[in-house]
């Protein structure tokens, strides 16, 4: 098989290597490290559903109006280009994703101040895990570790709904590009799919 290099397919590569990072971080009970993973997996597929749209864009239509639309959001240059075949509604898939993709790498891209979350999770070296301990909790004897204002971040970014948001991704890319015909354009959305859909990711003892 030949494969032709895009930076779509570059990051999404990349997505795919650090999506098995993360897993392997939640196994270990790294938490830190798989919010770090996760965090940049988002920004990973942001960009690249804004790779994909202007591949596309840029193919057909001319380089004027492209010029102009180009300087859009994702979710509207992927809206308009649809029209010309069949209308992404906002309230349907494949449109609801990238909307929501650009809103969570908004979020992430300008964070804002806010008071910091005082949830505290404890884990030992031996995987104990203990959320919100009490004032009168033992610590463990072995060394842990103590992470504060986590669990908002692990709900959002960590490698579970990751992979959720990745699936979507690639779902979103599959239909847009059988809509304008460039299947072999982006067939490598195929393969990172098969790569993926045999992972499973339980809910572990840290997101209850």
């Amino acid at each position: 098989m030949i494969e032709k290099a895009t930076i779509s397919a570059l990051l999404m590569q990349q997505a795919l290597d650090s999506l098995l990072l993360a897993v392997e971080a939640r196994r270990e009970k790294n938490i830190d490290k798989e919010i770090r993973l996760g965090i940049n997996i988002f920004l990973l597929l942001g960009i690249t559903v804004e790779g994909v749209i202007n591949e596309i864009g840029e193919d057909l239509i001319d380089s004027w109006t492209w010029s102009e639309l180009e300087k859009g959001t994702t979710p509207l240059k992927w809206r308009i280009l649809s029209t010309s075949k069949k209308e992404f509604k906002p309230s349907e898939e494949p449109l609801q994703t990238i909307i929501e993709l650009q809103k969570i790498r908004n979020r992430i891209a300008h964070p804002k101040s806010k008071k910091l979350d005082t949830d505290v999770i404890i884990i030992s070296d031996t995987g104990i895990v203990k959320k919100n301990p009490e004032d009168n909790y033992i610590l463990p004897e072995e060394n842990f570790s103590i992470y504060i204002g986590y669990e908002k971040f692990l709900k959002d970014f960590d490698a579970k709904n990751t992979l959720f948001y990745m699936k979507r991704v690639l779902t979103a890319i599959k239909e847009i590009s059988k809509l304008f015909n460039r299947e072999d354009r982006f067939q490598w959305s195929n393969a990172i799919s098969d790569e993926i859909k045999n992972i499973i990711i339980d809910k572990n003892e840290i997101n209850t």
